[in-house]
């Protein structure tokens, strides 16, 4: 007889034994907690992004976390659909090992930079030394050459010719 309970009478069994009243109330059915991502009821080791209450089993956040780094995604948001949510540095150095969560928050801030830099919408080039994000003198010298410099390695370089900068003198073509 119990093989043949519907998925939603086994939640509604689950819930009540897990709060003690038979049948239970409405709200308290979507008490249960699922994983979001193999929605799993009542998933062990789950964690609860706070912001946005979304939840999800330690394997699956673990899981999600390595593949958005990956793709070179360093800031990761909540795999719950359509949330747009950051996790938050307290749930990746659960689900994280030390040596890769330290390596997440590094390049996170990294990524943040950038995006700040960007959205100021300043004109912006790229480290011919380091490949991270400069900004670009607003200047103008000889040859339409222009001063950039680098925000992470320090490195001032020609926007024109990629080398060392090289100031107001003439340099021939």
């Amino acid at each position: 007889m119990a093989e043949s309970m519907s998925t939603e009478s086994r939640a509604i069994v689950q819930v009540s034994l897990k709060i003690g009243k038979y049948p239970p109330k409405l709200d308290e059915i979507d008490q249960v907690e699922v994983c979001g991502i193999c929605l799993d009821e009542s998933p062990r080791l789950s964690h609860v992004i706070e912001e946005c209450h979304h939840v999800f089993c330690a394997d699956c956040l673990h899981f999600h976390c390595h593949n958005e780094m990956d793709q070179g995604t360093w800031l990761i948001k909540c795999p719950g659909s359509g949330c747009d949510v950051t996790i938050s540095a307290d749930v990746l150095w659960a689900v994280l090992d030390e040596k890769t969560f330290i390596k997440q928050q590094k390049r996170a801030e990294e990524q943040e930079a950038e995006r700040r830099v960007l959205a100021e919408e300043v004109e912006v080039d790229w480290c011919p030394r380091c490949r991270a994000i400069s900004r670009v003198s607003s200047e103008v010298y000889s040859n339409g050459r222009r001063r950039a410099d680098c925000e992470k390695c320090g490195y001032p370089f020609c926007t024109k010719c990629r080398s060392w900068w090289h100031g107001k003198v003439r340099i021939s073509w």
